[in-house]
């Protein structure tokens, strides 16, 4: 709601090319008025990333497939910094990072079987909830 400046009364009309308010008779030019209204009325402006989501999410799994555990590490992590409400892209990145920690190690050899059980088993269980 657009207020008087002077008097924070709202009965402001145009004569003559001028907003005038009736209250107090403070005049204002169509240009004060502008801004007036934009700042009674801001615009509220939402972002989408879902194309960022989507192109981050798409490389990541790309990476994660062909097991280039460095790459899939780092698209899992840039996407949960936007968006990490997606679980497996969550246990994507930590599957990732271990590989990328484990080979950093000198060798965990049964390391990716040890995970692979978890996961499987994860979604056995998640399975027999639904």
């Amino acid at each position: 709601m657009i207020k008087c400046e002077i008097c924070s009364r709202n009965d402001i009309i145009k004569e003559n090319g001028t907003f005038v308010c009736q209250s107090c008779g403070c005049k204002y030019s169509v240009e004060d008025m502008r801004k007036m209204v934009d700042s009674a009325n801001p615009i509220e402006v939402k972002i989408s990333r879902t194309a960022d989501i989507t192109r981050i999410k798409k490389m990541a799994d790309t990476a994660y497939d062909n097991s280039s555990w460095e790459d899939a590490a780092k698209y899992y992590t840039q996407l949960l910094e936007i968006y990490d409400g997606d679980y497996e892209s969550n246990f994507r990145c930590l599957f990732s990072k271990i590989h990328v920690w484990g080979n950093n190690q000198n060798g965990f050899p049964h390391l990716g079987k040890s995970i692979k059980i978890a996961l499987d088993s994860f979604s056995d269980s998640a399975e027999q909830k639904e």
